[in-house]
């Protein structure tokens, strides 16, 4: 197996014959980006169909969420895939403080909240932060949960999304704030009403594990919540994205989360 920012590199022909020694079930129909996801050692279910898309159009997605659009068709998928997932990607992670190599959290560690509901609400309250921050900043912002005991009095933190994070602080969800709109003109002054709307989206995807976009309509002036799976109609612009990782991870004492904070693959 082999990262996905490898296997976008890599020829038709040649992922097409590790799928075939990888005995992928169903390879003879699969495109190329549907191939590289049964491949890949990262999780990019929930994630195909935009990454499936012609140059073009992952330009406008590039766009929508403030990247680079120069470069390749893989550079744009690599860097829309980093977007979605590469935050919670062990192979992401930074140097450890604690042992100075490049791992997943480490899992004797515990959740420092004590139930359930306690937790629920102190990330449903962060989140609110968080968006309010994002927008307020104009820059993409992350809310992680640190298992660390030094944290266990703050367990939660809100950092700007491109600083890089201790192995044992999981990425809880992501505010992702595009600096142009597709025209390249700036997005929305600052408007309470799309922090409203944004805290929405995060409370939407925390509780039903699945990144929201916050979607304006150019022509009517209106801000409307939606999956950022479902395509946006023309004439609407993404504003903001909030993002919910679809990587599991044990969180012991709070591991039986009514909050789908991490929706498991299948």
């Amino acid at each position: 197996m082999a990262s996905y920012r490898e296997l976008f590199r890599l020829h038709s022909d040649t992922i097409r014959k590790r799928a075939r020694e990888q005995e992928i079930s169903g390879r003879g129909s699969m495109s190329k980006v549907e191939q590289i996801a049964a491949l890949a050692d990262e999780d990019l279910s929930g994630h195909v169909e935009i990454l499936d898309q012609k140059k073009s159009a992952l330009v406008d997605v590039a766009e929508d969420l403030g990247m680079d659009t120069g470069g390749t068709k893989d550079d744009l998928q690599i860097r829309i895939a980093d977007a979605r997932v590469g935050q919670i990607d062990g192979h992401t992670y930074p140097d450890s403080e604690k042992d100075g190599s490049t791992r997943k959290p480490a899992s004797d560690l515990e959740s420092s909240f004590e139930s359930t509901e306690q937790r629920r609400e102190a990330i449903m309250k962060a989140a609110d932060r968080m968006v309010a921050t994002a927008w307020e900043k104009r820059t993409s912002y992350l809310l992680l949960e640190s298992l660390l005991p030094r944290d266990e009095k703050e367990p939660l933190s809100i950092q700007p999304g491109y600083m890089q994070h201790h192995p044992d602080k999981i990425p809880v969800v992501e505010a992702l704030v595009p600096q142009l709109n597709p025209k390249g003109e700036e997005i929305l002054p600052l408007d309470d009403r799309v922090v409203a709307t944004g805290q929405e989206a995060a409370r939407l995807g925390l509780t039903d594990g699945e990144s929201q976009v916050v979607v304006h309509s150019n022509s009517e002036d209106e801000l409307s919540v939606r999956p950022s799976r479902r395509q946006r109609d023309r004439g609407s612009t993404v504003i903001l994205e909030v993002m919910v990782p679809h990587v599991a991870f044990r969180v012991h004492k709070a591991e039986q989360n009514p909050l789908r904070l991490w929706k498991t693959a299948g």
